[in-house]
């Protein structure tokens, strides 16, 4: 005998003994006559006979099957009944979230989750809805349940990554990436980015620049046909360049920027980088060219400016006088050429040549914001107070672009100062004057390399 049968039958005659002691108090009761059909039985006989029929009955359907054949019918029309009321609250969900109704997306998936809790589809997508209307610790917990309903599955590991990366908890998010990677080398390429935008938020240049290699080898490496991947892989090397100069090692960096400089010239993070190392080891000639040779190929008065402050913490004010009127005579980038040159001219208090190069820009540009800004900066200085204020208000009229110096050509968000990287999207070498007609027309003069974008508010 089994041990289940064992135990059914010992429940059964526990409850047979239970009904019994129960009903002898009542034995008037039990003796009083009872008609069923065209047969009289006392009371206690109908009772003996009613539990043995249901014995009989429970004992057919255990050892035949059908009891447990007929709840499986019964449950799974349930369940089938749920099922679909699950799917069209998820169809419900992802049609608010297409029409951007975040709240009744939650709200279809959340009823999806409670008609049918053990649907991982329905888990996944309150997980995700939540996380992208900022509910970050919900959804770490809808994805986790995703993943134990669902353990083999990748998904929801990549889901968990992007949450614990809502919740600035790398180190966690570090470990959900690397598992994906370990589990399946060959298809990561999701997980590699999503570990080498990880550790480039982290600062770890080292583990970036790995993340990257494994990506290069099961993609190919980019080129300039892919310019946000291009620009991405130059800049985590810049920025390992810049971490080794910082740990001591100029020599290992220089090698390492000469090598993107060669790549891409024109890519100003390296080169600026590898001017500043150059200069510090006493180079400061070489700097120089490196700076000069970029303003040529890209026209970004930023460069010169960079320029400008390592020939002046030398104390060589007029090198770089010399060089940048050298610029402004060659006409190839005038416009910038002369703004850093006035700029210049302002910060060694030559204030009158100053106001001539920054008066001829403005009228070269045809009123330039930035132009006319730095214009009424030097005027105000030279006590021409109510043309600084005329050219004050032209910078603050409605109609035209919005001041900012330093923009971004991918993102479009403003910067006080030229940084390699975008502090908005986090794009490298995005960041550009903005030097422009006020208009928003070129001037055929203006550099034709699209380095002075005019954005309007």
């Amino acid at each position: 005998m089994r041990l289940r049968t064992f135990l059914a039958l010992t429940i059964l005659l526990g409850l047979a003994a239970a009904i019994v002691l129960l009903l002898l108090p009542n034995r008037e009761v039990l003796e009083q006559s009872l008609r069923v059909g065209t047969a009289i039985m006392p009371v206690w006989g109908a009772i003996v006979w009613a539990f043995a029929l249901g014995v009989g009955v429970a004992v057919v359907f255990h050892v035949t099957g059908l009891g447990r054949s007929a709840f499986s019918r019964a449950r799974s029309f349930w369940s089938a009944r749920h099922r679909e009321a699950s799917r069209k609250a998820v169809e419900r969900g992802l049609q608010a979230e297409r029409e951007e109704r975040m709240e009744e997306a939650i709200a279809s998936y959340t009823e999806a989750v409670e008609k049918a809790p053990y649907d991982f589809r329905a888990r996944m997508q309150l997980g995700d809805a939540l996380r992208k209307s900022g509910h970050a610790e919900r959804a770490l917990t809808e994805h986790q349940h995703a993943r134990a309903l669902d353990p083999a599955s990748d998904e929801p590991r990549h889901a968990l990554a992007l949450d614990f990366l809502e919740l600035n908890e790398l180190d966690r998010a570090r470990h959900e990436l690397r598992t994906l990677v370990e589990r399946n080398p060959k298809g990561a390429a999701v997980a590699l980015r999503q570990l080498r935008d990880l550790e480039m938020r982290a600062g770890s240049w080292e583990a970036a620049e790995r993340a990257q290699a494994k990506l290069d080898a099961l993609l190919g490496k980019p080129d300039r046909s892919k310019p946000d991947e291009w620009a991405r892989t130059l800049g985590i090397r810049t920025e390992l360049a810049r971490a080794r100069a910082h740990a001591g090692q100029p020599r290992g960096s220089i090698n390492l920027l000469k090598k993107i400089v060669k790549d891409d010239p024109t890519f100003l993070p390296a080169r600026l980088l590898l001017a500043e190392i150059k200069a510090d080891t006493g180079a400061v000639d070489e700097a120089r060219t490196l700076l000069v040779e970029g303003f040529d190929l890209t026209g970004e008065p930023s460069v010169l400016d960079a320029l400008v402050d390592m020939l002046l913490r030398r104390e060589r004010p007029e090198d770089a006088i010399s060089t940048l009127r050298g610029q402004v005579a060659a006409r190839k980038h005038s416009e910038a050429a002369r703004l850093a040159l006035g700029r210049l001219y302002s910060r060694v208090e030559m204030l009158d040549e100053a106001a001539d190069q920054l008066n001829r820009l403005y009228e070269e540009t045809g009123g330039a914001p930035l132009a006319a800004y730095h214009l009424g900066i030097v005027e105000e200085r030279r006590g021409n107070g109510n043309r600084a204020a005329e050219l004050y208000h032209e910078v603050l009229v409605p109609e035209k672009p919005v001041l900012r110096s330093i923009v971004c050509s991918r993102c479009d968000g403003g910067s006080p100062q030229w940084k390699p990287r975008c502090p908005h999207c986090g794009a490298f070498g995005t960041l550009s004057t903005c030097l422009g007609p006020a208009n928003g027309r070129r001037t055929e003069s203006q550099a034709a390399a699209p380095l002075y974008p005019v954005s309007r508010g």
